[in-house]
């Protein structure tokens, strides 16, 4: 059994924490309620509160109707901008997911598209097979139907638009809080 004595434990603190600790012990402070026997208690009744939201780490299964019936995504994606901000944007037919990926200087639209594809892939047993978009992600066809990606391309001309898509661009634009604080930070991926 180890013992601790008050020099072993005024150790591990600098010696203002210890002027600090003997000010309170011996109520130099005046009219202070805390003393070393009200530490113990104060422990055991200040919880940290638990949050409401969802942890990624702490996710639910997709639920196994969903993963039979919806096991082949659909993807449309395109180019959303907030203010001056440059989102690659998807939206998935069936389950009506919006995602959003941040495009930074270095980003290319490939690396949106793999991280958006390594979503649907850790949540087993999703998996995206097809994608549609507008001429400007023609460049990326062959990278992915390659290995070990395996999703197919179809893009449209340059005058024509994915409409799946862009409804999505503009549901998303009406968002007031994107609309009015250009809060991008909550699309952040």
């Amino acid at each position: 059994m180890a013992i601790q004595t008050v020099k072993d434990e005024e150790a591990k603190h600098s010696n203002i924490d210890c002027a600090r600790a003997n000010a309170v012990e011996h109520n130099i402070i005046g009219n202070n309620p805390f003393t070393r026997r009200v530490v113990p208690a104060l422990k055991g009744k200040t919880v940290k509160q638990q949050s409401k939201m969802p942890r990624e780490d702490k996710m639910n299964d997709i639920p196994p109707m969903i993963g039979k019936e919806y096991r082949d995504i659909h993807l449309s994606i395109d180019v959303m901008f907030v203010n001056g901000i440059t989102f690659l944007i998807s939206f998935s037919k069936h389950i009506c997911l919006i995602q959003s990926y941040v495009m930074r200087k270095n980003n290319k639209y490939l690396d949106g598209i793999l991280a958006m594809l390594r979503m649907y892939r850790s949540r087993h047993p999703l998996r995206v097979v097809n994608i549609e978009a507008d001429g400007a992600f023609e460049a990326i066809r062959q990278e992915l139907q390659d290995n070990p990606y395996q999703v197919g391309l179809k893009t449209y001309d340059a005058d024509r638009h994915v409409e799946s898509i862009e409804r999505q661009i503009q549901f998303v634009n009406r968002i007031p809080v994107i609309r009015n604080l250009g809060a991008a930070h909550l699309f952040f991926n």
